[in-house]
């Protein structure tokens, strides 16, 4: 297709309006087969310049993402989810275009919709896609020299050949009979080695999924593959403290290479194919003469056990990764140490250069893969993207992309050239709590990570972060918005300065066992706590001394709110129920039953007439004070409903749960709208009456603006 006929047809999918009908004519389907076909020809061809390529990949990982959302929002011809859907992903992934047009669709509908205004994610921009379709562990990856397609191995012994324009996987090979711990590829691309805990090397032709050969020889698990450059030999690293040499063309052994006294754990290839070095847990690197099959050095190594290693282009330097967190570069040629990287807060499993030698990945046991310069040594970013431990790295030829392999039974496609600007603030654990000012200039938000983060509403820049020493379960403002008090997972309650940020917080008391809610009163005078163990405890503020405890409940404690009149107050339990107590005496004055499981989250009603509860039984409910009962049951929600919010005009009831979506709500219990979001929702939090913020269970914080339409 000439470039001029394949750009129309990516200016025309970047129109939303234009990108539904055909959506509806083609469906999402051939619209992305569409792209992908275009996609494959621009990446072969010069049908496509650069940018356009990008954009044309990116918008192919949107539409797959969003294929759920927008499918159920075509079929219900709901436009408004589709294009809100399409807004919001579109703004997210940098493209304006298609984020703009959107934009100019929803204002043109005119009914309630949510737009993104900003984030604050642990998920690194460079992050491209999830690849997901391994049983076990996934151990070991390489990418086809023309970038198109990856293989990976995991400890089932299963192999997956992945379509990386799609993230689809093509093909499984089966054959192994324990786990694969090592994956090589052809320069052409058409076959693969596989090695396993089974003792054995496989050989497969990539386009039929057929074991053309197997391997035999090793006496134990074999730990890695080095494949020459011009792919006649291939190195194999085992457990039974030796390497062989094999020839790839007739499968013949060529050479057994002895002299590590422990398992080998790693080796590589210089680019000119006459020299190995490996790597053991005898604390040794080796230099092997291929030809001769000799070590032609030993170098004695310092620090932790090498769990892998890479040979610099340059043909004599190569770089471990250790147990001890540290990577090391030596100069194999006169064993030297050269530098040493330090940054990982765990064991380092994986190690990579990039083809040309400027860059290097680095994965370990935390799930964290490390991206550095590898001139001058300096971290360059963290790609925050894996659940588990990081077992392999790989770059592709061109060294912009990178695929990253992990005990999370998941592989990972990083765009390398992207600038990780927004997740240095974000959480690292979920976000378990929210507040936000009254004025909505500012919210809070509260971590698994024990951080306490004051957040920018209007520009989503963090102004401060407050450690606490655990995971914070919940934060309240105390009068007049100057300090406030976090809960946490040891039981304590801390006060903490919103002027003076560097001053170390006060403890007002502790618990035995987690505090999950707490309040205060309008007079500042005493804070209330919910614990894990069924009590709700009231501390007097400036002693710290525990006035009260209430033990009605029969179940954890997980909300707590102070009605109008500060005289009363609900709580919120696991037992199922909700209770009323009067905070003078704790005196219980009612208990509303209706829901049949936990009850996670409370939010009042602005006019005093009522309040609002989430659910596990995946329901919330408004109930009225003056009735004592409840008024209307929303349902919808497919998993726990987590959390709770009422607009400050009191119009809108927002609820959000562990199943991604967040709905809206009118006071009569008629559902407005749903936004569809990646992750389990912890917690939500109004700002004014337009300004909804969303922390989920990645540790990303959201800031999105409601649109109220022209309807009612």
């Amino acid at each position: 297709m000439a470039h001029t006929q394949t750009s129309a047809v990516l200016a025309r999918r970047l129109d939303v309006q234009t990108l539904a009908a055909d959506c509806r004519t083609l469906g999402l389907d051939g619209i992305l087969a569409e792209l992908v076909h275009l996609l494959r020809d621009s990446s072969s061809g010069q049908s496509l310049e650069t940018g356009d390529r990008r954009t044309l990949g990116t918008l192919i990982r949107l539409l797959q993402t969003e294929a759920p959302h927008l499918t159920a929002a075509l079929h219900s011809h709901n436009a408004t989810h589709f294009a809100q859907q399409i807004h919001n992903r579109a703004a997210v992934y940098g493209l304006p275009t298609l984020a703009a047009s959107a934009k100019a669709y929803l204002e043109q509908l005119s009914h309630l919709h949510v737009c993104h205004l900003w984030r604050s994610r642990r998920l690194s921009p460079a992050f491209l896609r999830r690849l997901a379709g391994h049983a076990d562990a996934a151990n070991a990856v390489a990418i086809t020299p023309d970038g198109v397609y990856a293989l990976s191995g995991a400890s089932d012994g299963a192999l997956i050949v992945w379509d990386l324009l799609t993230g689809a996987p093509v093909r499984v090979l089966t054959g192994h009979i324990d786990q694969v711990t090592a994956v090589t590829i052809g320069p052409d691309g058409s076959w693969a080695v596989s090695a396993s805990r089974d003792a054995t090397l496989r050989r497969w032709d990539l386009h039929s999924g057929q074991c053309t050969a197997i391997f035999e020889g090793h006496t134990d698990a074999v730990r890695a593959l080095a494949l020459t450059p011009d792919g006649g030999r291939l190195i194999s690293a085992a457990h039974d403290r030796t390497l062989r040499v094999w020839d790839l063309a007739s499968g013949d052994m060529l050479a057994l290479l002895t002299g590590h006294t422990d398992r080998v754990m790693g080796v590589a290839v210089n680019r000119s194919g006459d020299l190995a070095v490996s790597a053991a847990d005898d604390r040794t690197l080796h230099v092997w003469d291929l030809a001769s099959g000799r070590v032609e050095r030993s170098i004695d190594m310092v620090g932790g056990f090498v769990s892998a290693l890479a040979v610099h282009p340059n043909g004599r330097h190569v770089l471990t990764a250790a147990d001890d967190r540290t990577l090391r570069l030596w100069d194999f040629e006169t064993g030297a140490l050269l530098t040493s990287l330090h940054g990982h807060n765990a064991g380092v499993r994986a190690v990579a250069f990039s083809p040309c030698g400027n860059q290097i990945l680095s994965g370990d046991n935390n799930g964290h893969v490390f991206h550095w310069d590898a001139e001058t040594g300096q971290f360059l970013q963290s790609l925050q993207g894996h659940d588990g431990a990081v077992t392999a790295v790989t770059f592709s030829r061109n060294g912009h992309r990178a695929l990253t392999a992990s005990v999370d039974q998941t592989l990972v496609l990083w765009q390398l050239d992207e600038v990780d600007d927004n997740g240095r603030d974000a959480h690292t654990g979920s976000v378990q709590a929210l507040v936000a000012a009254a004025t909505g200039e500012w919210v809070l938000s509260g971590g698994g990570d024990g951080a306490i983060k004051l957040w920018d509403t209007q520009t989503g820049l963090c102004r401060h972060t407050y450690h606490n020493q655990s995971a914070v379960t919940a934060v309240a403002l105390l009068p007049g918005e100057q300090t406030f008090v976090s809960a946490d997972e040891d039981g304590n309650l801390h006060r903490w300065s919103l002027t003076a940020p560097a001053t170390p917080p006060e403890r007002i008391g502790s618990h035995r066992g987690p505090v999950l809610a707490v309040v205060a009163t309008p007079d500042g005078k005493r804070v209330i706590a919910g614990t894990e163990t069924w009590a709700i405890k009231i501390w007097h503020a400036a002693t710290g001394e525990a006035e009260r405890t209430l033990t009605n409940h029969r179940g954890a404690v997980y909300d707590l709110r102070l009605l109008a009149d500060g005289e009363r107050m609900l709580s919120a339990s696991g037992d199922e129920t909700i209770r009323l107590w009067r905070i003078a005496d704790g005196k219980l004055l009612h208990t509303f039953e209706d829901h049949e499981n936990t009850v996670s989250a409370l939010a009042l009603l602005p006019d005093g007439n009522g309040f609002v509860s989430a659910s596990d039984d995946e329901t919330a409910e408004i109930w009225s004070l003056d009735h004592m009962a409840a008024e209307n049951v929303l349902e919808g929600h497919n998993d726990w409903v987590n959390d709770v919010a009422v607009t400050a005009d009191g119009t809108l009831v927002i609820t959000a749960g562990q199943d991604g979506e967040i709905r809206f709500w009118d006071r009569a219990g008629r559902l407005r709208a749903i936004l569809n979001h990646d992750e389990a929702i912890h917690t939500l939090a109004c700002a004014g009456d337009n300004l909804l913020l969303v922390g989920d269970e990645s540790g990303a914080l959201y800031a999105f603006q409601i649109h109220r339409g022209n309807t009612t």
